[in-house]
C-alpha cells in the first residue's frame, strides 16, 4: 500500500507540474504565493480470510457401536473413539503422552503410592447443565467394581479393591489396596453422572444407554445403528470448537470406509495400515497425517523351545537384523527405530542402547560358539542332528509381512531355515499367542502408557494363558526389580530400577524390539488446521479438534 500511495503521489506531482506549465503559457501572471495544491488518496481496505464456526465433520468408523459409556467403551474401538469426545476423566494425556489435569485441577499422592487425593475444578458441568461433584467420582468407581455397566475386564481388575471417599463437594480420596506408582495413567477414564444413575437401577441405566451424557466438548445428539451425531457443548470449560457438529458413520471394514472417503461421503478415516495410507497420499483432495504411536513392534521368542532356550542364539538372531535398514526398506521410513525396551519418549529413558546396524560376523561367531554349525554345507546350521529351522509367525497386514520376510532373509544368510507364517490378527492372539503355539512371532503392542510398567509382559507370574508374558521369560532378579518399581514413589529410584531391568533384557533377549510404528489419519482437504501429536489411544487424534475448521469468513483489518 505504501508503494502504491507513493506512485499515486508521484503521478499527482507530475500532473501538477504539467498544469502549471500550461498555465504559464496561457497567461504570464505569476501564481499568488498563497496558493496551494493538495494531493489525496483513498485508503484501500485490507481484508483477510479467517476460520469461521460451521460445517459438519463426518468420519468413517470401522465396526459398530455397542455400549457407549466410558467404562465399556475401551473394549470396542468405535465406542472408545466417540467416548473420547463425550466424556472426560480426572486427568488426560498431553501432546507427549504425559498425564496432566482435566476435571481435576490438582492431586496429591502419598509417599507409599496408595493414596491419591483429587480436587475437582470449580464450575464443571454435565451436558444437562448439572454440576460435576465428588459424588460422580465415587459413583463411577463403584460402578467399575460391579458389572452394571459391562466394564472392560482389565478395568475391573485394575480398579478392584480401590476405595473412593468423598471429602467434600470438590474433593475425593482414592485408596489402593497395595502400592501402585503408575496408577495415575489410568485416571483418564471418563466419569458417569451420579445424579442420573445412582439409585435408579435398570431403568436409569436403560435411559442412559439410549442417550448418554458426559462432560466432554461434544454431547450426543442422535444415535442409530448406522451413525452417531454429536454437537458442541456450550458449557464445556475448554475452547469452543470451530466445527459445531460431528457425525460418525459405521462401516464393515476399512476398505469400505476408504471408498466412502474417496467418494466424498465422509471427511476422514483413521488408524490406517501403512499401505492404505500411502495409497491415499496419491489422491487429490485428501491429506494423510502421520504421528508417532505409543507402541512397539517386536519379535517374541518362545523360550520353551530348544532353539531359543540359549540366550547366545537369541543375541545372534538380534545381531543379524539391521533395524534401520528394515524401517527404510519394508516401511518406507514410516517408523522410528526402537532404542530399547521403552518408548523413546518415555521419562524412563536415560541413556538407552543404540540400535546399530547388523553385525553378521559377530552373529555367526555366537551361533558357532553355541554349537550350531553347518556341517553338511547345505546352508542350514544344525546341532546334535537338529536343523536350525523354525517359523516366524505374523499377522496378514502387508507391511508386517514385508518386515517378517526381510528378517527371514537376514536369518537365512545367518544359516537358519525360516518359514514366514501368516494369519489374521484375531487368530494370532487367540489361536497362537494365548496358548503359546508359536516358535517366533512378530507382533505389535500399542497403547503403551508414558509410565510403562513392564510387569505384565515380563514378570514370571504372567506366563500363564491369561498373562501377557508370551515368551515365558523368568528371572528372579528381574521380578524383584519390577515389583519394587511398581511400589516405589521415588521417581529417581524407579528410573534406576527400570534401567537395571533393561540391562537384564538386553543381555537375555527374550524378544527383539524393532521399531515404534506410526499412526495414519486420512482427512479431506475440506477440513483444515488438523494436527496430530503423540497417539497413545486412537481417540487422541481429537486432542486438537477445537482448532480444526471447515468454513471461513472474510474480515476487514484496520489500515
Amino acid at each position: 500500500m505504501r508503494a502504491l500511495a507513493r506512485l499515486l503521489l508521484i503521478g499527482a506531482a507530475v500532473l501538477i507540474v504539467a498544469t502549471l506549465a500550461a498555465s504559464r503559457q496561457a497567461s504570464p501572471a505569476p501564481v499568488p504565493p498563497t496558493a496551494t495544491v493538495t494531493a489525496t488518496t483513498t485508503a484501500v481496505p485490507i481484508t483477510r480470510v479467517v476460520p469461521a464456526e460451521g460445517g459438519v465433520y463426518i468420519e468413517g468408523l470401522v465396526g459398530r457401536s455397542r455400549i457407549l459409556n466410558p467404562l465399556a467403551a475401551p473394549a470396542n474401538q468405535p465406542d472408545e473413539d466417540v467416548a473420547s469426545l463425550v466424556f472426560s476423566g480426572l486427568t488426560r494425556r498431553d501432546d507427549n503422552g504425559h498425564i496432566v489435569p482435566d476435571l481435576a485441577e490438582r492431586w496429591q499422592v502419598s509417599a507409599d503410592t496408595t493414596m491419591y487425593t483429587f480436587t475437582l475444578r470449580m464450575g464443571l458441568l454435565w451436558h444437562d447443565g448439572e454440576p460435576v461433584t465428588a459424588d460422580d467420582v465415587v459413583y463411577t468407581i463403584q460402578a467399575l467394581q460391579s458389572d452394571e455397566f459391562s466394564p472392560a475386564p482389565w478395568l475391573m481388575d485394575l480398579w478392584k479393591g480401590v476405595s473412593a471417599i468423598k471429602l467434600d463437594r470438590q474433593t475425593v480420596r482414592l485408596t489402593l489396596p497395595q502400592p501402585y506408582a503408575p496408577f495415575l495413567q489410568y485416571t483418564t477414564l471418563g466419569l458417569l453422572p451420579a445424579h442420573i444413575l445412582a439409585g435408579r437401577g435398570d431403568a436409569g441405566r436403560d435411559v442412559y444407554d439410549t442417550l448418554p451424557l458426559g462432560t466432554g466438548p461434544y454431547r450426543l445428539r442422535e444415535r442409530s445403528d448406522e451413525r452417531i451425531v454429536l454437537e458442541a457443548f456450550s458449557g464445556y470449560r475448554g475452547p469452543t470448537p470451530m466445527i459445531p457438529r460431528l457425525e460418525f458413520r459405521y462401516f464393515a471394514d476399512t476398505p469400505a470406509a476408504i471408498a466412502a472417503l474417496r467418494a466424498g461421503k465422509v471427511s476422514a478415516v483413521a488408524d490406517l495400515t501403512l499401505d492404505q495410507a500411502e495409497s491415499l497420499e496419491k489422491e487429490t483432495g485428501i491429506r494423510v497425517y502421520w504421528a508417532r504411536r505409543a507402541g512397539q513392534t517386536l519379535i517374541v521368542f518362545n523360550l520353551s523351545l530348544p532353539f531359543f532356550d540359549d540366550s547366545s542364539v537369541r543375541r545372534a538372531l538380534q545381531m543379524a537384523i539391521d533395524r534401520q535398514a528394515l524401517v527404510q526398506t519394508a516401511l518406507n521410513g514410516k517408523a522410528t527405530v526402537s532404542q530399547g525396551i521403552y518408548l523413546s519418549t518415555s521419562w524412563v529413558n536415560s541413556a538407552p542402547p543404540k540400535a546399530g546396524t547388523a553385525d553378521m560376523y559377530a552373529a555367526e561367531s555366537l551361533l558357532a560358539g553355541a554349537g550350531w554349525i553347518d556341517s553338511d554345507k547345505d546352508g542350514v546350521r544344525e546341532k546334535n542332528g537338529v536343523k536350525f529351522e523354525f517359523g516366524l509367525l505374523t499377522s496378514d497386514d502387508p507391511a508386517r509381512v514385508r518386515v517378517a520376510e526381510e528378517i527371514a532373509r537376514a536369518w537365512t544368510r545367518l544359516g537358519a531355515a525360516v518359514e514366514v507364517q501368516v494369519t489374521t490378527p484375531q487368530a494370532l492372539l487367540q489361536d497362537y499367542l494365548k496358548p503359546r503355539r508359536f516358535e517366533a512371532v512378530l507382533v505389535g503392542v500399542v497403547g503403551i502408557p508414558d509410565d510403562p510398567d513392564p510387569y505384565e509382559m515380563w514378570h514370571s507370574s504372567q506366563r500363564g494363558a491369561d498373562g501377557l508374558n508370551f515368551s515365558g521369560f523368568a528371572s528372579q532378579p528381574a521380578d524383584e526389580i519390577l515389583e519394587e518399581a511398581r511400589r516405589s514413589g521415588d521417581t529417581a529410584r524407579r528410573k534406576e530400577l527400570y534401567a537395571q531391568f533393561q540391562d537384564i533384557l538386553t543381555d537375555q533377549v527374550p524378544a527383539i524390539v524393532l521399531y515404534e510404528p506410526m499412526f495414519a489419519f486420512a482427512v479431506s482437504n475440506k477440513v483444515q488446521a488438523v494436527r496430530l501429536s503423540s497417539i497413545t489411544e486412537p481417540g487422541d487424534r481429537f486432542r486438537h479438534l477445537s482448532e480444526w475448521y471447515m468454513t471461513t469468513r472474510t474480515v476487514t483489518m484496520p489500515n
